[in-house]
């Protein structure tokens, strides 16, 4: 009975070591990668393909100014959610709302 209770406790240890290696590998920290790293790993995820060195480069300093402002605003607003790394990432804000809202500038609308 003793031998028995010793082999259920080691394979118990021996799943929960696995469970915790594979679940801590399946997801990317940003703050143990450098955010060039980082958004390696993002662009594979989200299958973006830059057409020149420039155009990545650029992409890269708006991801750069959007993890700051998505880490800033999780640390500081009192919010009942908070904001996370999306395949929308690398736009500026006047990116995705030209893209992906329908806003049209110059209309006013009135409240």
């Amino acid at each position: 009975m003793v031998l028995g209770v010793s082999y259920v406790l080691v394979v118990l240890t021996v799943l929960s070591m696995d469970v915790r290696i594979s679940q801590s590998t399946s997801r990317v920290d940003f703050q143990e990668l450098s955010i060039a790293d980082y958004f390696q790993q993002w662009m594979i995820q989200f299958s973006r393909v830059y057409s020149t060195e420039a155009e990545k480069q650029m992409r890269l300093e708006v991801f750069k100014k959007n993890l700051e402002y998505i880490e800033d605003f999780n640390t500081k607003a009192n919010k009942s959610y908070k904001l996370g790394v999306n395949e929308f990432t690398d736009q500026t804000k006047e990116e995705f709302l030209a893209t992906h809202t329908g806003l049209i500038r110059g209309i006013v609308f009135e409240e």
